[in-house]
């Protein structure tokens, strides 16, 4: 083939690539226009460890401006597997609470009921565990919750089990302890499918545009580290 007729047919490949890049660019500002794709209330918000943890909390709390009651607790319990009764007797009247303080360490969210706290979430969206972080909470949980020795949930951002609890400890809150990952992987339960469930039960129209934000910023900025550490 003579040189020509090479650069020829090179010439006529980039301007065809200029082509659908140039119609793509113009699909994406339509649809931009018309349903507004791009924009997600979660990239103009604080979504570190303390942002995602506030924001969880708050979906959690039967009370919190979100104005769902006590349905997106009940869905999470659920997501858990966990026995809402055996939980609380009373998921009305649960206080939810951030970043709170014990002798075992800064725990991020606390759900308490009757004054006793019967719950914790340790949040893991990033950063990796402290020397023995759910050894010591699972300590402090049985503390607190002395009549059935509490709850646990080790909520992960890479999709990976907490390696800061003994398996014998692991034995014992059996059927009070679970993993749940940001983003799917196979039929594990996982945030961003809570966040969905929460999306189709919510009433308010304002509710449910936050929920399907925080769903897709979820699944946007987890999936490839999820799948990367499955299939490592």
């Amino acid at each position: 083939m003579e040189a020509t007729e090479i650069d020829r047919r090179v010439d006529h490949f980039f301007t065809t690539m200029e082509t659908v890049a140039s119609a793509a660019t113009a699909l994406g500002r339509r649809l931009a226009y018309e349903l507004g794709s791009d924009l997600n209330l979660l990239n103009y918000m604080r979504t570190d460890e303390l942002g995602l943890s506030h924001m969880i909390a708050d979906l959690l709390d039967p009370n919190g401006v979100h104005g769902q009651g006590s349905a997106f607790l009940e869905l999470f319990l659920r997501l858990c597997d966990f026995n809402a009764a055996e939980v609380a007797d009373d998921l009305s009247n649960i206080r939810v609470l951030r970043e709170k303080r014990v002798s075992e360490g800064q725990i991020d969210i606390v759900l308490q009921s009757r004054m006793v706290d019967f719950l914790i979430i340790e949040n893991k969206p990033y950063a990796s565990e402290q020397p023995d972080q759910m050894e010591r909470y699972a300590s402090y949980i049985k503390r607190a919750h002395v009549r059935e020795g509490g709850h646990l949930v080790y909520l992960s951002g890479r999709g990976t089990e907490s390696h800061t609890m003994n398996a014998s400890t692991q034995e014992e809150f059996a059927g009070r302890y679970a993993t749940i990952c940001y983003t799917s992987q196979g039929d594990r339960p996982s945030l961003s499918s809570w966040l969905r469930s929460c999306e189709a039960r919510a009433k308010a129209p304002k509710v449910r545009v936050y929920l399907s934000d925080f769903a897709d910023w979820v699944e946007q900025n987890f999936a490839d580290l999820s799948e990367e550490i499955s299939n490592a």
